[in-house]
């Protein structure tokens, strides 16, 4: 998925650009497995901030996911390998990485919790 504006467009005509040039002066198997990632990362390091905002968190377990709910920060801050709390929750549209099923049973659990709580807010104060 890319999602970008107006003012992140001449940074993804670079990345369009590098992707297409690539393959011919270079084995990319071997340079960039992940292909448009790599080079979407080594881009985005090199330049810096590229104004993609952050929208997702990467998140390998369920008390990742606790955290992100349980925890303020007046800036992004990196919390462990993979994972930033950000300043800005809001902007936060996808959990991104858990595979294993239990731990994904307990994300659920934990976001079932939490719309309960709103529900009964709403109730509490006939907000709804």
């Amino acid at each position: 998925i890319i999602v970008g504006t107006d003012q992140v467009l001449p940074f993804l005509e670079l990345w369009r650009d590098v992707r297409n040039i690539l393959p011919r002066v270079t084995n990319t198997y071997k340079k960039a497995p992940m292909h448009e990632e790599t080079i979407f990362n080594v881009l985005k390091w090199k330049i810096g901030d590229a104004s993609l905002p952050m929208v997702y968190v990467n998140a390998l377990k369920s008390d990742t996911i606790y955290h992100f709910f349980e925890n303020e920060t007046d800036r992004d801050t990196i919390v462990e390998a993979y994972y930033k709390l950000p300043k800005e929750k809001q902007l936060i549209k996808v959990f991104h990485g858990i595979k294993k099923q239990e731990e994904i049973e307990k994300v659920f659990e934990l976001l079932d919790s939490k719309q309960e709580k709103k529900l009964t807010l709403w109730k509490q104060f006939n907000w709804f």
